[in-house]
This record gives structure tokens, sequence and C-alpha cells, in this order.
């Protein structure tokens, strides 16, 4: 079966790069795209949705139907190479995008992040954050670049499994786009590695720490070319200040699971990522 990405569309101009990026991934791994654009409700909020008679067939609407046609047309004039389709839908943003990509068997999601300003953190609080949270397929997260950035891949590690198939993947990338890799690990629990707190010293790590990540990246045989950084504080703290070092155009960073512990990581380091980083993201998940 040929992957499947969704991608949200809202027709403000960040919609325009997205379009293109899923476009080319699409003519890279022979993807069929589909776009969806939701509808919400104008007059009344959420929580009257009930109240509406459960025969109502919002989407074969006429005002609907002209929704559905506005976004045909929009995407017509992008010249999309990919196959693709598209849907509409009406309710809530989030919940529609998720079930849409249940229904789909969706691979992946391409969504935009609209801004760094306070707006910005509110659309990805109530989309993005939802749907970063809930899906259970990957997400990639567009952002504008705000400067000419790196061709690098930046990937923060653990050493789980999880990480294994992401950096596979980071790799398979690395060689279409000819882009460079860089692997981070960050020590962050004093109950692990007290050396640390004993110097005194923010940036020491244990004496093999680097051999362990030379190994563990080693033992993986990949193509590309890479480096690897150790940094010890808090993780979405050190993973930022890389990508600014570094200027890298991506983050990658795996979800280790659909559990209340998992919530909390992301709470902490994915979301956090994906309000302040100032370059796109992929969130992978299993």
């Amino acid at each position: 079966m040929a992957t499947r990405f969704l991608i949200p569309i809202d027709y403000t101009d960040v919609c325009k790069d997205v379009i293109e990026v899923a476009d080319e991934w699409g003519q890279r791994v022979g993807a069929n795209l589909y776009f969806i654009h939701i509808t919400t409700p104008p007059s009344y909020p959420e929580y009257h949705y009930p109240s509406i008679p459960s025969y109502y067939d919002f989407d074969h609407l006429p005002e609907m139907e002209a929704h559905h046609e506005q976004l045909k047309v929009y995407l017509q004039a992008f010249n999309i190479q990919s196959n693709y389709r598209t849907i509409h839908a009406f309710g809530t943003p989030y919940l529609k995008i998720l079930e849409t990509a249940k229904d789909i068997d969706a691979n992946q999601i391409i969504m935009a992040s609209h801004s760094h300003t306070l707006l910005g953190r509110i659309f990805l609080g109530s989309n993005t954050d939802y749907v970063s949270n809930h899906s259970e397929c990957p997400l990639f997260i567009y952002k504008i670049e705000e400067k000419e950035l790196s061709n690098t891949i930046l990937i923060p590690l653990d050493y789980s499994e999880v990480n294994k198939p992401v950096i596979q993947l980071a790799d398979e990338w690395a060689q279409k786009w000819g882009a460079k890799l860089h692997f981070v690990h960050v020590f962050s629990t004093p109950e692990a590695h007290p050396k640390q707190y004993l110097t005194g010293d923010p940036h020491a790590v244990p004496d093999d720490a680097g051999i362990d990540l030379k190994d563990y990246v080693d033992s993986l045989n990949l193509r590309s070319q890479y480096q690897y950084t150790l940094a010890f504080g808090k993780p979405y703290q050190q993973i930022l200040d890389l990508q600014s070092e570094l200027n890298a155009r991506m983050i990658m960073i795996a979800a280790h699971s659909h559990t209340f512990a998992d919530r909390l990581f992301r709470g902490s380091n994915t979301t956090y990522l994906l309000h302040h980083s100032k370059c796109s993201m992929y969130v992978y998940k299993q």
C-alpha cells in the first residue's frame, strides 16, 4: 500500500510552504497526499455541539460543498506533481485531523507552525500540541525559516530501541538531501551521574560517555556524515542551544510510547521544542 501523508490546510501564507514541502516529499517517496481543510462552527462554542441533531450531515450541506470546492481550486494553483486527494470536514480541527489520520491510515501528518508569537503558541497549544500528543503516526511540524539554516539534521538520543528507526530514517533523508547528521545525548539526572555535581562542572560528563555514544552510533553502520555532542542539563534547553549553534534545519526526535509517562516526557521536552525551536521538527512514533 502506498505511503499516505495527511496535510491540514487553512489558507495562511505558511501553508503555501507546507504544500510545496509535502509535494517534494511525496515525489521523493511516492506518497499519496491528503489535503484537509476543516471548517469550524461559526456561531456557537464546542460545548453546544451535542445540541445539534445527530442526523445533520454537515459535510454535505451546500456551503460545506462550496468549502470543499474552494480547497480544490486553491490547490490547483500549486501545480502539485504528487498524487493527491482533498478532504473537507466540519468540527474541531485537532479532533478531525486525528479522526481523518485514522480513517486513511496515515503514515505521517504534516502541519504548519504559524509563528513564534503568542498567537502562534496559542495555535500550537490548541491544535499541534494536541495532535502531537495523541496522534498514532509520525508528525512533521514545518516552521518558516527566519534565517538561512545549514543542511544539518539534529537527532537527540537516549539509547532506547525507538531511536534506531529514527536514526535510520535520518540517514536515508540525509543521503537524499545531502544533509549532515548531528547526534546529541543529554545527561539530565543527578541520580544517574552524580559526578557532574561533585565536580561542580555543569559540562562534565562520565569519562566513558563519549565512547558509549560513538559505539552506539557506529554500530548502526550509517552511510551519511555525522558528528555527536554530549551535554548536561535540561534536555530541551540543551537541544535548543545546540540547534542554534549548529544552525540546524531540522530536529528529529522520538516519542517513546503512548503512556502517561511518555506524555509527561513530551510535555516537558518535545512540546517545549515545538514551541521554541527555530526550525522544523519531526516527531517519530512507532
